[in-house]
Protein backbone atom coordinates (compact mmCIF):
# COMPACT_ATOMS: atom_id res chain seq x y z
CA UNK A 1 0.00 0.00 0.00
CA UNK A 2 1.36 3.38 -1.03
CA UNK A 3 0.43 6.17 1.42
CA UNK A 4 1.39 8.86 -1.10
CA UNK A 5 -0.48 7.60 -4.15
CA UNK A 6 2.65 7.17 -6.27
CA UNK A 7 1.53 3.81 -7.57
CA UNK A 8 4.28 1.72 -5.99
CA UNK A 9 3.83 -0.13 -2.70
CA UNK A 10 5.80 1.19 0.26
CA UNK A 11 8.39 -1.21 1.60
CA UNK A 12 7.92 -0.64 5.34
CA UNK A 13 11.35 -2.01 6.17
CA UNK A 14 12.71 0.92 4.09
CA UNK A 15 10.78 3.30 6.33
CA UNK A 16 12.16 1.73 9.50
CA UNK A 17 15.68 1.60 8.11
CA UNK A 18 15.48 5.28 7.15
CA UNK A 19 14.17 6.25 10.60
CA UNK A 20 16.82 4.25 12.42
CA UNK A 21 19.67 5.62 10.31
CA UNK A 22 18.44 9.20 10.76
CA UNK A 23 18.31 8.83 14.55
CA UNK A 24 21.60 6.94 14.60
CA UNK A 25 23.20 9.73 12.56
CA UNK A 26 21.77 12.23 15.04
CA UNK A 27 23.17 10.27 17.97
CA UNK A 28 26.62 10.20 16.36
CA UNK A 29 26.34 13.95 15.76
CA UNK A 30 25.40 14.50 19.39
CA UNK A 31 28.38 12.43 20.59
CA UNK A 32 30.61 14.55 18.35
CA UNK A 33 29.27 17.67 20.04
CA UNK A 34 30.05 16.19 23.44
CA UNK A 35 33.61 15.46 22.30
CA UNK A 36 33.93 19.09 21.22
CA UNK A 37 33.22 20.14 24.80
CA UNK A 38 29.49 20.87 24.83
CA UNK A 39 27.80 20.03 28.10
CA UNK A 40 25.41 17.07 28.15
CA UNK A 41 21.85 17.72 29.22
CA UNK A 42 18.88 15.50 28.55
CA UNK A 43 16.90 18.34 27.00
CA UNK A 44 19.68 19.11 24.52
CA UNK A 45 19.97 15.41 23.64
CA UNK A 46 16.22 15.17 23.03
CA UNK A 47 16.21 18.37 20.99
CA UNK A 48 19.17 17.19 18.91
CA UNK A 49 17.58 13.80 18.19
CA UNK A 50 14.23 15.45 17.39
CA UNK A 51 15.87 17.72 14.84
CA UNK A 52 17.77 14.77 13.40
CA UNK A 53 14.58 12.78 13.08
CA UNK A 54 12.84 15.69 11.35
CA UNK A 55 15.77 16.14 8.94
CA UNK A 56 15.68 12.41 8.22
CA UNK A 57 11.92 12.57 7.58
CA UNK A 58 12.35 15.42 5.09
CA UNK A 59 15.11 13.50 3.37
CA UNK A 60 13.03 10.32 3.28
CA UNK A 61 10.10 12.17 1.72
CA UNK A 62 12.44 13.59 -0.94
CA UNK A 63 13.87 10.15 -1.64
CA UNK A 64 10.36 8.71 -1.98
CA UNK A 65 9.45 11.48 -4.42
CA UNK A 66 12.41 10.56 -6.63
CA UNK A 67 12.03 6.76 -6.24
CA UNK A 68 15.43 6.36 -4.61
CA UNK A 69 16.31 2.71 -3.80
CA UNK A 70 15.96 1.61 -0.17
CA UNK A 71 19.62 1.32 0.78
CA UNK A 72 20.53 4.65 -0.83
CA UNK A 73 17.60 6.23 1.00
CA UNK A 74 19.00 4.86 4.27
CA UNK A 75 22.41 6.38 3.49
CA UNK A 76 20.83 9.75 2.69
CA UNK A 77 18.63 9.78 5.79
CA UNK A 78 21.60 8.83 7.98
CA UNK A 79 23.60 11.75 6.60
CA UNK A 80 20.63 14.09 6.99
CA UNK A 81 20.16 12.91 10.58
CA UNK A 82 23.83 13.50 11.29
CA UNK A 83 23.63 17.01 9.82
CA UNK A 84 20.37 17.78 11.62
CA UNK A 85 19.69 21.51 11.63
CA UNK A 86 22.33 22.16 8.98
CA UNK A 87 20.44 19.92 6.55
CA UNK A 88 17.18 21.76 7.26
CA UNK A 89 18.91 25.12 6.71
CA UNK A 90 20.27 23.95 3.35
CA UNK A 91 16.79 22.89 2.24
CA UNK A 92 15.30 26.13 3.53
CA UNK A 93 17.87 28.26 1.69
CA UNK A 94 17.36 26.38 -1.59
CA UNK A 95 13.59 26.53 -1.29
CA UNK A 96 13.45 30.25 -0.48
CA UNK A 97 15.92 31.06 -3.27
CA UNK A 98 13.81 29.12 -5.76
CA UNK A 99 10.60 30.81 -4.57
CA UNK A 100 12.19 34.26 -4.73
CA UNK A 101 13.47 33.62 -8.26
CA UNK A 102 10.04 32.41 -9.35
CA UNK A 103 8.42 35.70 -8.37
CA UNK A 104 10.66 37.82 -10.63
Amino acid sequence: MDPFGGGQPTEWWHVWLAAITALWGGLVGYFRRLQEGHEHTWISAIMHLSMSGFAGLLCWLGCMQFNTPGYLTAICTGLAGHMGVEFIRILQKRFTTKVENTGQ
